[in-house]
Protein backbone atom coordinates (compact mmCIF):
# COMPACT_ATOMS: atom_id res chain seq x y z
CA UNK A 1 0.00 0.00 0.00
CA UNK A 2 1.76 3.70 -1.28
CA UNK A 3 2.55 5.72 1.85
CA UNK A 4 -0.47 8.20 2.70
CA UNK A 5 0.92 11.61 1.34
CA UNK A 6 -2.17 13.90 1.00
CA UNK A 7 -6.27 13.52 1.59
CA UNK A 8 -8.95 14.33 -1.10
CA UNK A 9 -12.11 13.68 -1.35
CA UNK A 10 -14.06 12.10 -3.83
CA UNK A 11 -17.44 14.04 -4.96
CA UNK A 12 -19.89 11.70 -7.62
CA UNK A 13 -17.95 9.18 -7.43
CA UNK A 14 -19.34 6.40 -9.50
CA UNK A 15 -17.82 3.56 -8.55
CA UNK A 16 -14.36 5.00 -7.71
CA UNK A 17 -12.27 6.37 -10.91
CA UNK A 18 -11.08 8.89 -8.94
CA UNK A 19 -10.23 6.82 -5.97
CA UNK A 20 -8.33 4.57 -7.96
CA UNK A 21 -5.78 7.21 -9.41
CA UNK A 22 -5.59 8.97 -6.23
CA UNK A 23 -4.92 5.80 -4.04
CA UNK A 24 -2.46 4.83 -6.19
CA UNK A 25 -0.07 7.80 -6.04
CA UNK A 26 -0.64 8.11 -1.83
CA UNK A 27 -4.33 9.81 -1.58
CA UNK A 28 -6.22 9.24 1.69
CA UNK A 29 -10.21 9.27 0.85
CA UNK A 30 -11.87 11.16 3.85
CA UNK A 31 -14.88 12.10 2.52
CA UNK A 32 -17.13 10.26 -0.64
CA UNK A 33 -20.39 10.92 -2.19
CA UNK A 34 -22.78 9.29 -5.07
CA UNK A 35 -26.35 8.74 -4.94
CA UNK A 36 -26.67 5.87 -7.69
CA UNK A 37 -27.26 2.77 -5.17
CA UNK A 38 -25.33 -0.01 -7.01
CA UNK A 39 -22.60 2.39 -7.56
CA UNK A 40 -22.29 2.98 -4.19
CA UNK A 41 -22.21 -1.04 -3.26
CA UNK A 42 -19.35 -1.43 -5.81
CA UNK A 43 -18.05 1.72 -4.53
CA UNK A 44 -17.66 -0.29 -0.91
CA UNK A 45 -17.05 -3.36 -2.18
CA UNK A 46 -13.79 -2.12 -4.13
CA UNK A 47 -12.48 0.53 -1.05
CA UNK A 48 -13.65 -1.07 2.13
CA UNK A 49 -10.24 -2.74 2.65
CA UNK A 50 -7.95 0.29 1.68
CA UNK A 51 -9.97 2.76 3.34
CA UNK A 52 -12.21 1.37 6.23
CA UNK A 53 -12.90 4.69 8.30
CA UNK A 54 -14.41 5.69 4.85
CA UNK A 55 -17.55 3.46 5.55
CA UNK A 56 -17.75 4.18 9.44
CA UNK A 57 -21.32 4.27 10.83
CA UNK A 58 -22.88 6.53 13.13
CA UNK A 59 -24.92 5.15 16.44
CA UNK A 60 -27.96 5.19 13.95
CA UNK A 61 -26.38 3.27 11.47
CA UNK A 62 -25.78 5.90 9.02
CA UNK A 63 -22.55 6.36 7.38
CA UNK A 64 -20.53 9.92 8.59
CA UNK A 65 -17.97 9.98 5.49
CA UNK A 66 -20.05 8.14 2.61
CA UNK A 67 -22.47 10.46 1.71
CA UNK A 68 -25.35 9.78 -0.73
CA UNK A 69 -27.02 12.51 -2.02
CA UNK A 70 -24.29 16.06 -2.22
CA UNK A 71 -27.34 17.91 -1.80
CA UNK A 72 -27.55 16.79 1.86
CA UNK A 73 -24.09 17.23 2.35
CA UNK A 74 -22.98 20.00 5.21
CA UNK A 75 -19.25 21.03 4.90
CA UNK A 76 -18.81 21.54 8.51
CA UNK A 77 -18.91 17.97 8.49
CA UNK A 78 -16.69 17.05 5.59
CA UNK A 79 -13.14 16.81 7.09
CA UNK A 80 -10.45 19.18 5.31
CA UNK A 81 -8.61 17.52 2.71
CA UNK A 82 -5.79 18.85 -0.08
CA UNK A 83 -7.72 17.72 -3.44
CA UNK A 84 -11.44 17.76 -4.27
CA UNK A 85 -11.96 15.45 -7.21
CA UNK A 86 -14.99 15.63 -8.59
CA UNK A 87 -17.14 14.59 -12.09
CA UNK A 88 -19.62 17.05 -11.91
CA UNK A 89 -22.39 16.13 -14.22
CA UNK A 90 -23.34 19.08 -16.17
CA UNK A 91 -26.50 20.02 -16.10
CA UNK A 92 -28.09 23.31 -18.13
CA UNK A 93 -26.99 26.24 -16.56
CA UNK A 94 -30.07 27.99 -16.31
CA UNK A 95 -29.09 31.74 -16.56
CA UNK A 96 -25.79 31.03 -18.08
CA UNK A 97 -24.61 34.09 -19.77
CA UNK A 98 -24.87 36.39 -16.93
CA UNK A 99 -21.35 36.53 -16.09
CA UNK A 100 -22.35 36.34 -11.98
CA UNK A 101 -19.50 34.21 -11.10
CA UNK A 102 -20.38 32.25 -7.98
CA UNK A 103 -24.36 33.34 -7.85
CA UNK A 104 -24.53 31.78 -11.19
CA UNK A 105 -23.67 28.40 -10.79
CA UNK A 106 -26.91 27.82 -7.79
CA UNK A 107 -28.80 25.25 -8.59
CA UNK A 108 -26.89 23.36 -10.38
CA UNK A 109 -24.30 20.46 -9.06
CA UNK A 110 -20.82 22.37 -9.81
CA UNK A 111 -22.36 24.51 -7.37
CA UNK A 112 -21.83 21.91 -4.47
CA UNK A 113 -17.75 22.00 -5.41
CA UNK A 114 -17.90 25.46 -5.20
CA UNK A 115 -19.48 25.59 -1.84
CA UNK A 116 -17.34 23.13 -0.60
CA UNK A 117 -14.56 24.96 -1.29
CA UNK A 118 -16.11 28.01 -0.23
CA UNK A 119 -16.65 26.41 2.92
CA UNK A 120 -13.16 25.16 3.95
CA UNK A 121 -11.40 28.16 2.41
CA UNK A 122 -13.55 31.19 4.99
CA UNK A 123 -12.51 28.56 7.71
CA UNK A 124 -8.85 28.53 7.01
CA UNK A 125 -8.13 25.25 5.12
CA UNK A 126 -8.70 26.03 1.52
CA UNK A 127 -8.17 22.71 -0.88
CA UNK A 128 -5.01 23.02 -2.37
CA UNK A 129 -6.12 21.41 -5.28
CA UNK A 130 -9.15 21.08 -7.46
CA UNK A 131 -9.06 18.44 -9.84
CA UNK A 132 -12.61 17.75 -11.71
CA UNK A 133 -13.72 15.99 -15.21
CA UNK A 134 -16.64 16.33 -17.75
CA UNK A 135 -18.01 15.64 -20.88
CA UNK A 136 -16.05 17.03 -23.52
CA UNK A 137 -18.96 19.06 -24.80
CA UNK A 138 -19.32 21.19 -21.69
CA UNK A 139 -16.77 23.48 -23.33
CA UNK A 140 -18.90 24.43 -26.25
CA UNK A 141 -22.02 24.01 -23.95
CA UNK A 142 -24.77 27.27 -24.22
CA UNK A 143 -21.72 28.81 -26.75
CA UNK A 144 -19.21 28.21 -24.36
CA UNK A 145 -20.97 30.42 -21.43
CA UNK A 146 -21.49 27.66 -19.13
CA UNK A 147 -17.62 26.88 -19.08
CA UNK A 148 -17.18 30.43 -18.37
CA UNK A 149 -19.31 30.59 -15.64
CA UNK A 150 -17.76 27.50 -13.89
CA UNK A 151 -14.22 29.37 -14.42
CA UNK A 152 -15.37 32.80 -13.47
CA UNK A 153 -16.55 31.03 -10.35
CA UNK A 154 -13.21 29.51 -9.82
CA UNK A 155 -11.14 33.06 -10.18
CA UNK A 156 -13.75 34.18 -7.64
CA UNK A 157 -12.96 31.50 -5.02
CA UNK A 158 -9.33 32.18 -5.58
CA UNK A 159 -7.98 29.39 -8.04
CA UNK A 160 -6.21 29.54 -11.55
CA UNK A 161 -6.47 26.99 -13.65
CA UNK A 162 -5.89 25.17 -16.90
CA UNK A 163 -8.42 23.28 -19.16
CA UNK A 164 -7.86 20.58 -21.39
CA UNK A 165 -9.70 17.88 -23.19
CA UNK A 166 -7.50 14.65 -22.95
CA UNK A 167 -8.23 11.03 -25.10
CA UNK A 168 -7.93 8.31 -22.87
CA UNK A 169 -6.55 6.42 -26.08
CA UNK A 170 -3.42 8.23 -25.69
CA UNK A 171 -2.52 6.77 -21.97
CA UNK A 172 -2.91 3.15 -22.76
CA UNK A 173 -6.39 2.78 -23.19
CA UNK A 174 -7.97 0.78 -26.17
CA UNK A 175 -11.28 3.00 -26.04
CA UNK A 176 -11.05 6.33 -28.12
CA UNK A 177 -12.72 8.51 -25.06
CA UNK A 178 -11.84 12.51 -24.83
CA UNK A 179 -13.04 14.41 -21.46
CA UNK A 180 -12.57 17.67 -20.23
CA UNK A 181 -10.05 18.02 -17.05
CA UNK A 182 -10.32 21.23 -15.14
CA UNK A 183 -7.19 21.51 -12.63
CA UNK A 184 -7.36 24.34 -10.44
CA UNK A 185 -5.10 25.09 -7.80
CA UNK A 186 -5.03 27.72 -4.73
CA UNK A 187 -3.55 30.89 -5.50
CA UNK A 188 -2.14 31.77 -2.06
CA UNK A 189 -0.77 28.28 -1.09
CA UNK A 190 0.35 27.48 -4.81
CA UNK A 191 1.22 31.17 -6.31
CA UNK A 192 3.95 30.48 -9.08
CA UNK A 193 2.25 26.81 -10.23
CA UNK A 194 3.79 26.03 -13.85
CA UNK A 195 1.57 23.24 -14.49
CA UNK A 196 1.26 21.68 -17.71
CA UNK A 197 -1.23 18.56 -18.63
CA UNK A 198 -0.03 15.77 -19.92
CA UNK A 199 -1.59 14.33 -22.84
CA UNK A 200 -0.15 10.94 -23.52
CA UNK A 201 2.33 7.84 -22.67
CA UNK A 202 4.88 6.58 -25.28
CA UNK A 203 6.20 3.19 -25.49
CA UNK A 204 8.83 3.51 -23.37
CA UNK A 205 6.33 4.80 -20.40
CA UNK A 206 7.14 8.42 -20.54
CA UNK A 207 4.46 11.25 -20.19
CA UNK A 208 3.71 13.13 -23.77
CA UNK A 209 3.42 17.08 -22.89
CA UNK A 210 3.07 17.85 -26.66
CA UNK A 211 -0.41 17.34 -28.29
CA UNK A 212 0.61 16.57 -31.66
CA UNK A 213 3.58 14.38 -30.52
CA UNK A 214 0.86 12.20 -28.64
CA UNK A 215 -0.65 11.06 -31.91
CA UNK A 216 2.45 9.57 -33.33
CA UNK A 217 4.34 8.26 -30.15
CA UNK A 218 1.81 7.29 -27.95
CA UNK A 219 1.61 3.67 -26.51
CA UNK A 220 -0.64 1.37 -28.39
CA UNK A 221 -2.91 -0.95 -26.47
CA UNK A 222 -5.90 -3.15 -28.01
CA UNK A 223 -8.82 -4.91 -26.11
CA UNK A 224 -7.15 -7.97 -26.46
CA UNK A 225 -4.19 -6.73 -24.59
CA UNK A 226 -6.37 -6.27 -21.40
CA UNK A 227 -8.89 -9.29 -21.99
CA UNK A 228 -7.02 -11.96 -24.26
CA UNK A 229 -3.33 -11.20 -24.98
CA UNK A 230 -2.35 -12.93 -27.86
CA UNK A 231 0.60 -14.61 -26.29
CA UNK A 232 -2.48 -16.81 -24.68
CA UNK A 233 -3.95 -17.71 -28.02
CA UNK A 234 -3.50 -21.30 -29.65
CA UNK A 235 -2.29 -19.67 -32.71
CA UNK A 236 -1.58 -16.08 -32.14
CA UNK A 237 -0.80 -15.44 -35.63
CA UNK A 238 -3.08 -17.10 -37.17
CA UNK A 239 -5.05 -14.23 -38.81
CA UNK A 240 -8.30 -16.22 -39.80
CA UNK A 241 -8.47 -17.50 -35.78
CA UNK A 242 -10.91 -14.96 -34.45
CA UNK A 243 -13.06 -14.67 -32.00
CA UNK A 244 -16.61 -13.04 -32.14
CA UNK A 245 -19.58 -11.82 -31.32
CA UNK A 246 -23.32 -14.30 -32.12
CA UNK A 247 -25.38 -13.31 -35.27
CA UNK A 248 -27.95 -11.77 -32.90
CA UNK A 249 -25.62 -9.55 -30.85
CA UNK A 250 -23.96 -8.59 -33.93
CA UNK A 251 -27.61 -7.62 -35.56
CA UNK A 252 -28.19 -5.87 -32.44
CA UNK A 253 -25.35 -3.72 -32.12
CA UNK A 254 -26.22 -2.12 -36.09
CA UNK A 255 -29.69 -1.55 -34.91
CA UNK A 256 -28.54 0.05 -32.08
CA UNK A 257 -26.47 2.18 -33.36
CA UNK A 258 -28.80 2.95 -36.29
CA UNK A 259 -31.38 4.36 -33.90
CA UNK A 260 -28.39 6.42 -31.64
CA UNK A 261 -27.58 7.72 -35.05
CA UNK A 262 -31.58 9.25 -36.12
CA UNK A 263 -31.65 10.71 -32.72
CA UNK A 264 -28.61 12.49 -32.95
CA UNK A 265 -26.51 10.51 -30.28
CA UNK A 266 -23.67 9.49 -31.02
CA UNK A 267 -23.22 6.06 -29.06
CA UNK A 268 -22.30 3.17 -31.75
CA UNK A 269 -19.31 0.83 -32.61
CA UNK A 270 -16.24 1.69 -34.90
CA UNK A 271 -14.32 -1.39 -36.52
CA UNK A 272 -10.65 -1.35 -35.95
CA UNK A 273 -8.19 -3.31 -38.29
Amino acid sequence: MPEKKYTFIDLFAGIGGFHQAMHSVGGKCVFASEWDKFARISYEANYSEIEPALFEKDKDGKYKFFNEDINDANPEDIPDFDVCCGGFPCQAFSIAGLKRGFEDTRGTLFFNIANIVKYKKEHGHAPKVLFMENVKGLKMHDKGNTLKIILATLDELGYDYRVEVLNAKYFGVPQNRERLFIIAWDKDQIPEADFKFPYGIDKNGQTIFEKERAKIDCIETHVCDIFEPRNTLDNPNDTNSKVTISDRMWIGHQERKKRNKENGKGFGYSLFL
